[in-house]
């Protein structure tokens, strides 16, 4: 399944540059390159804390979002609508520390030390609506691809209980491809050209919806370690298929006059 997701992954990719590589063959373009920083806040978990709260024992309520990039290549199709390029680099984290008891009534802990990273690179490909003959406009777009993703999981647990069934370890560290859908909207802001370089166009600020189709068994590893059977251990999770982002860019002129 991995090598399917990994050719899907390459052809998108050749899917992706090859319009555009039609499009620099022309005599006129109208051409930009986007690159912004920003925040995407996970959303809409399905489940995925609630076991971790529940089951393994975890305080924190969500991961916590890292200062997100991105990069677009723009072309301007008609006077209303763009094709566009546009790969984001985002990353979560969740770290997590707290005591559970073994068992209700025990008055035996075990102290836990969570720390997961989930980085994802989603690559796409979309459609921009938008009035380009205003200088100040707004803007509406949909765009869809594939997300390359990496996600770990390290605990370590410590416990007074001689070889005990819970114990520290790697719980997941996985690589996979997935499928993505994008929708932006936001105001792009063309600077006067006689009072900014040539290359300079403007200003962009966008907030982004991300859904990624991403089910994974993120607990399974810890099937063995509990004394009784949890069916949601071995469940699929469907881990931040959400995140909703807050985006400012410069918006760069590569228009070529031939």
């Amino acid at each position: 399944m991995r090598n399917y997701f990994q050719k899907y992954f390459v052809f998108s990719l050749i899917f992706i540059i090859l319009p555009f590589g039609n499009v620099l063959s022309q005599n006129k373009l109208d051409l930009n390159f986007i690159a912004g920083i920003g925040s995407y806040f996970p959303f809409i978990d399905n489940g995925f804390m609630d076991t971790y709260q529940s089951v393994i024992g975890g305080v924190q309520e969500e991961p916590k979002y890292k200062q997100s990039y991105y990069a677009s290549l723009q072309f301007r199709w008609t006077d209303n609508y763009k094709i566009f390029a546009k790969v984001i680099k985002s990353e979560y984290a969740l770290t997590d520390k707290f005591d559970k008891e073994t068992a209700q009534g025990s008055n035996k802990w075990r102290e836990h030390i969570e720390n997961m990273t989930f980085q994802d690179t989603p690559i796409m490909l979309g459609v921009e609506f938008g009035d380009y003959k205003q200088k100040y406009r707004s803007f509406l777009s949909i765009s869809g691809g594939i997300a390359y993703s990496h996600i770990t999981w390290i605990e370590y647990v410590s416990s007074s209980i001689p070889n005990d069934i819970r114990h520290s370890g790697t719980n997941y560290d996985e690589i996979g491809y997935y499928p993505v859908l994008g929708l932006s909207s936001g105001v792009s802001l063309d600077f006067d050209p006689k009072s900014v370089p040539k290359l300079i166009k403007g200003v962009v600020i966008s907030g982004d919806v991300i859904y990624t189709h991403r089910n994974i068994k993120f607990f399974g590893e810890l099937y063995d370690q509990f004394y009784t059977e949890i069916p949601e251990l071995v469940q699929e999770h469907s881990v931040i298929p959400f995140a909703f982002g807050i985006n400012f860019a410069i918006n760069f002129n590569l228009n070529n006059d031939k």
